[in-house]
């Protein structure tokens, strides 16, 4: 197993564990040591998506994003986007609408950067997700219900 795959899976348990302490109703996919992991936030049914995006599979300098999926449905991510507005002006900044040309899915993005190679930076990533999250999954349903 790659140093990487091992860090990712070290990432995910301990926010695993993060989740359990804080209480969240969260649902995080298994880990397979991979830089991202589905979690179903309350009874939500799309999924929000974790990610720790590397700049280069050399260098652990990356981004979080949290993600809105939209697996089989561009009505819904357009529906979504004609109230791009009203769900950026909730999230209180810019989103990444991801349509995905040629596939089913499509996605709505938050980001932050991380330095993921330094392990006490985690705690940080940990409370973004947290934080944002639920966030971006509740902006969005509330314009699906």
């Amino acid at each position: 197993m790659t140093q990487l795959k091992e860090t990712y899976l070290e990432f995910w348990a301990q926010l695993e564990t993060f989740i359990g302490n804080k209480g969240l109703d969260w649902q995080l996919a298994t880990p397979k040591g991979h830089n991202d992991s589905n979690v179903k936030i309350g009874s939500s049914k799309y999924r929000i998506c974790l990610t720790l995006n590397s700049i280069s599979s050399k260098n652990f300098h990356s981004f979080l994003s949290a993600s809105f999926w939209i697996p089989n449905s561009k009505e819904t991510f357009e529906l979504l986007k004609s109230k791009k507005v009203e769900i950026e002006a909730e999230m209180e900044k810019s989103l990444i609408w991801d349509d995905k040309p040629g596939k089913k899915a499509s996605s709505i993005w938050i980001t932050a950067p991380i330095d993921f190679s330094n392990k006490k930076n985690w705690p940080q990533a940990f409370e973004w997700f947290a934080n944002n999250a639920p966030r971006i999954s509740n902006a969005c349903n509330k314009h699906l219900a």
